[in-house]
């Protein structure tokens, strides 16, 4: 996937006007407008006083703020061409019966409310500006076990009301990720990229593709970064968690939200403290997803996405977590281990990886054979 040699324009490429003329197009009326530079895919703005006849306000101005978000024909910060038709997929997924179901089973985490489409974007409600994975870093008294623990059991509840409901007019693979999956795509360029051995390329690349988790409503860029905070008036309160970039879903392999939430976290938790973020989050999608969705098949899916995963994100790692180049090269050496183990169902090298608390205690692993 190849980037682009600047940073990206202040709106999306194909538009022949600006945001003013966005906004009268589509007759979106506000008090003002604010780009909210986040993310590496489409354009957020942030709007205030907000009102439109087509919203669900009721022709009132909205008290607070809403997020316009709208896609362009690449992403920001890269030349590959996508659609830019591709944010109905995220407001399917934010209207699904599986995401209502999770929330409702887990109301302290929600996603925002649609309240409009647009041409190429849509409009949803406000769900506060700051992410886990900048609270972790900057908020050293906040409870981030707590908030992982709440993140896995609403996953978990999210995953097997998806696998009820089935497909649900979700593709196996959203069209946007088949050039990452096809064979000879991006995830093969990825693991060849750490693995010079052809034997083991093959081997780590069956099994890849021959070892699946159970299919149901995944979001794919489901992570810290996509979880955002807000925090009540009260004290000490808990925040209230809404997850957001929806984009990507698909009726994906269960094991990739979860692999790509903890690949994240990990990094995170091994440069800024280990407070209990990942393990919680895991720990507690296990206790309410084991019945129907964990098994050794998932777990070893689950650590063969982490080495996949751990290498796609440090290629940006320096932007994106501020990783140093001895941090990357570390990662990517890790990123090997995970590969090999899920390829070599070792479930007793799991166990003493970031991955416990998915793996249990009672596992039925072969001692000492570590990658």
């Amino acid at each position: 996937m190849s980037g682009t040699p600047s940073g990206p324009p202040p709106c999306p490429r194909f538009w022949e006007g600006g945001i003013d003329d966005y906004l009268l197009q589509n007759e979106i009326s506000c008090e003002n407008v604010t780009s909210i530079e986040t993310g590496t895919s489409c354009y957020i703005w942030r709007l205030d006083g907000f009102k439109h006849a087509d919203s669900s306000a009721n022709h009132h101005q909205l008290v607070e703020p809403v997020v316009l978000k709208c896609a362009d024909r690449t992403p920001k910060y890269s030349s590959d061409q996508v659609s830019p038709d591709r944010l109905q997929t995220e407001v399917q997924a934010l209207t699904s019966k599986a995401v209502s179901e999770a929330c409702r089973q887990e109301p302290s985490v929600q996603v925002p409310r649609v309240l409009r489409t647009t041409a190429q974007g849509f409009i949803m409600t406000w769900a506060g500006d700051a992410n886990l994975m900048q609270a972790l870093q900057s908020d050293k008294s906040l409870d981030v076990a707590s908030i992982g623990s709440r993140i896995g059991k609403w996953l978990a509840c999210l995953q097997l009301a998806g696998i009820a409901a089935g497909p649900g007019g979700f593709p196996s693979v959203n069209p946007e990720l088949g050039r990452f999956y096809n064979p000879g795509g991006f995830q093969d360029q990825l693991v060849r990229s750490v693995i010079s051995s052809d034997d083991e390329y093959e081997r780590v690349l069956t099994a890849l593709r021959e070892t699946e988790a159970v299919r149901t409503l995944t979001a794919w860029d489901f992570r810290p970064m996509n979880n955002l905070l807000r925090f009540p008036e009260e004290k000490g309160a808990a925040p209230d968690i809404t997850v957001v970039d929806w984009e990507l879903a698909q009726h994906g392999e269960s094991s990739g939200d979860v692999a790509m939430w903890a690949t994240e976290a990990m990094v995170l938790e091994e440069k800024h403290g280990d407070r209990g973020l990942l393990s919680s989050f895991l720990s507690s999608y296990r206790h309410h997803a084991a019945a129907g969705i964990v098994n050794e098949a998932f777990t070893c899916k689950v650590a063969m996405t982490v080495g996949v995963m751990l290498v796609y994100f440090m290629r940006i790692a320096a932007r994106l977590w501020g990783s140093t180049e001895k941090e990357v090269a570390r990662w990517k050496e890790t990123a090997v281990l995970y590969l090999r183990a899920g390829t070599e169902r070792n479930l007793t090298w799991l166990t003493s990886s970031h991955l416990k608390p998915l793996v249990g205690s009672s596992v039925d692993a072969k001692a000492g054979n570590r990658p």
